[in-house]
């Protein structure tokens, strides 16, 4: 599941809405299910309920903050608060070349 970020309205009055979307296959073809749309994007932050979610959410993650190797990232400024180590592949694989 993830986080969309989903666009509507003329060019001029643009509306931003936020969505929980499920990805599964079906048929060999990954399809894309909306579980539920939280809302407009500018009233969530505005409000602080964005925020809110996020911060009810991290209770159930497998990395909280009590674990020293997560990555704590506070609400809705997406900030680093303690950087870790991850080991990166060589370029030449994350372009492709052998």
């Amino acid at each position: 599941m993830f986080v969309r970020l989903k666009r509507s309205g003329s060019p001029g009055a643009v509306r931003e809405y936020l969505q929980i979307v499920e990805s599964f296959r079906e048929q060999g073809k990954v399809r894309q299910r909306l579980i539920a749309t939280l809302g407009r994007r500018d009233e969530l932050v505005a409000t602080g309920a964005l925020d809110d979610l996020i911060r009810s959410l991290t209770k159930f993650s497998a990395q909280s903050p009590r674990n020293p190797n997560s990555v704590l990232i506070q609400p809705h400024h997406s900030q680093v608060v303690r950087e870790t180590s991850v080991p990166r592949p060589p370029s030449s694989a994350v372009m492709g070349e052998t």
